[in-house]
């Protein structure tokens, strides 16, 4: 992304670099695989991410994470979304009496 970037552009480009690769993947806590799983499921949960999906999706693979562990993933984020979605609905229901 770097190098096709306009000049203007480069410090976001270095501050997206050194934060995301420098900071997040070097922090302990987390083995690498669990990082890149949460960071998919986050990305997932935001919507209008679709580049930074497909390159976490990549990420995972390449990581060891399956097909499976990301379908699993989408399952239960499609749930607790349209759960989430619902909620303001059913309390506004219930305070109305309907």
């Amino acid at each position: 992304m770097r190098e096709n970037a306009p000049k203007d552009q480069l410090p976001i480009q270095d501050y997206l670099s050194d934060n995301c690769f420098g900071d997040y993947y070097t922090r302990t806590g987390l083995d690498v695989k669990t990082r890149e799983l949460l960071t998919y499921s986050i990305l997932i949960s935001m919507g209008g991410t679709d580049g930074q999906v497909r390159g976490h999706i990549q990420g995972n693979l390449n990581v060891g994470n399956d097909r499976e562990t990301l379908i699993c993933i989408n399952n239960k984020k499609w749930k607790i979304s349209v759960f989430i979605c619902l909620l303001p609905s059913i309390f506004v229901r219930a305070k109305s009496k309907i």
